[in-house]
């Protein structure tokens, strides 16, 4: 596995609140041989408030 790429921006779910996730990735840099599933996960989530005003269309 590739180490962690840094956190993306806050991505608001709620805009009430400016609750939201952010996201941060890795990448598969081999696959196992013998078929069992990989080691650890390839994404991670993690929750984060942003209050930067939301549209009226969010």
């Amino acid at each position: 596995m590739t180490e962690w790429s840094e956190w993306s921006s806050c991505e608001i779910i709620h805009c009430d609140t400016g609750n939201g996730l952010k996201y941060r990735y890795r990448n598969i840099t081999q696959y196992p041989d013998n078929g069992r599933p990989t080691c650890g996960a390839t994404v991670e989530r993690q929750y984060c408030v942003d209050y930067t005003p939301c549209s009226n269309n969010n």
